[in-house]
């Protein structure tokens, strides 16, 4: 557990950056310190790994002043990750990913099942440990500065707003990998960040500043259906506020049980019999035990017809999912404001459910406003086709909005 204690930081202008701070954060949580500038929040995560000294009051961690340890091997154990990634440019992925583990001279056979370990947490191949930073993209790098933060198996882990600087797709992505991590891991994070989507997202409990002070603490939804004041409210967002009324719900409660799947072993013209048939440009595809995969769409079926022998060659991985225990907040955003036409619902173990679409969610927003939406649930996309019972999953996926990338369609 992490406590602050009537925490103050005070600079030499006699300005207090932290004024009088409290709070206990339990193990496994995931906190958002949240604020507009010079509100305070990075301040108060800094302090908790002594990178700046709080000027009043006491910082406990597992009841232990943080003042009364060794600031370096307080550090080695808690993980950090900055905005800027912080990876080493003359360091392979391999090192960097094992600079704390190697400070704290584990054997050689324990830094090479991390480093392995780490890197498929990443989502990333293996081959990738001998490749320097300068050889990855942007969001890549950040996976590595995400994972190389949980290699030392550190059970603290502070998060500087890591995705600010990174492209919306890219920053959707990590965002779902970190709450992943935290929840399989039950690591203890405190991520600070400037957007209250992303804390609605994260958090189990999120703490909103404004001039060195915490203005309130609560879970999302303690937040959005009983703001403390106007400053919070205004925070928030009318839209957000207007969006809560539907936030208790969950996706698998209003997602469509009719989309079109093949399993990635099927062959190129098996799809294309069945998306001929159903009318549709896109599959998703699963493994034969119904795992989520991918999605194949006509433009690279033709591409790869002569040469691809299984939707396994050609299918992308690229694209977003949701469990189906997700609010329907996490899904408004990339329906409606990335565009896309469909999000893919799955359980717990990856396990394909439905899809929520962009005709859902219009409904869902006029109920919010006129109050009469009625559950899509069991109701077939405009022009949906049922498909036979003996083909995998039922009914009709409605073709993405998609970008051309490389000639691909990208969810």
């Amino acid at each position: 557990m992490i406590e602050f204690k009537n925490v103050s930081k005070r600079y030499a202008s006699d300005v207090l950056a932290v004024d009088d701070f409290n709070l206990k954060i339990e193990d496994g949580e995931f906190i958002c310190f949240i604020g507009t500038s010079g509100s305070g929040k990075t301040t108060s995560m800094r302090m908790i790994n002594r990178m700046i000294e709080p000027s009043d009051g006491e910082i406990l961690i597992d009841g232990k002043n943080i003042m009364d340890m060794n600031p370096v091997k307080l550090r080695r154990q808690i993980g950090y990750v900055i905005q800027n990634i912080g990876l080493m440019p003359h360091m392979t992925v391999k090192e960097n990913i094992l600079m704390v583990p190697k400070l704290l001279k584990w054997d050689q056979a324990k830094l090479d099942d991390t480093a392995k370990r780490m890197i498929k947490l990443a989502e990333l191949p293996e081959e990738f440990l001998d490749r320097y930073p300068s050889e990855l993209s942007g969001g890549q790098q950040q996976r590595i500065g995400v994972v190389r933060a949980l290699a030392a198996e550190q059970d603290i882990i502070l998060m500087d707003e890591p995705f600010g600087a990174l492209d919306p797709l890219t920053r959707d992505t990590l965002q779902v990998m970190v709450k992943e991590l935290q929840e399989e891991l039950g690591k203890t994070f405190v991520f600070v960040t400037h957007d209250m989507d992303e804390a609605l997202k994260l958090a189990t409990r999120i703490v909103i500043m404004s001039k060195g002070k915490i203005v309130q603490v609560g879970t999302p939804d303690e937040i959005l259906s009983n703001p403390a004041n106007e400053f919070v409210a205004q925070f928030i967002g009318q839209d957000r506020l207007i969006q809560a009324q539907q936030d208790t719900t969950k996706v698998g409660e209003i997602m469509s049980k009719r989309h079109v799947a093949m399993i990635e072993d099927q062959s190129l013209m098996d799809a294309l019999e069945l998306m001929k048939e159903q009318s549709v440009d896109t599959l998703l595809i699963t493994d034969e035990n119904n795992v989520l995969k991918g999605f194949v769409d006509i433009h690279m079926i033709q591409r790869h017809f002569n040469t691809a022998i299984s939707l396994a060659d050609i299918m992308s991985s690229e694209m977003f999912s949701l469990r189906e225990d997700a609010l329907v907040r996490e899904s408004v955003d990339l329906i409606l404001k990335r565009g896309y036409s469909y999000v893919p619902i799955v359980n717990d173990v990856g396990h394909l459910k439905g899809i929520v679409t962009r005709a859902t969610f219009v409904n869902i927003i006029y109920d919010a406003i006129w109050g009469e939406y009625e559950s899509l649930s069991d109701v077939a996309p405009e022009n949906a086709i049922e498909k036979d019972d003996d083909i995998e999953g039922e009914g009709i996926v409605i073709p993405p909005a998609a970008t051309e990338e490389d000639g691909e369609r990208v969810l």
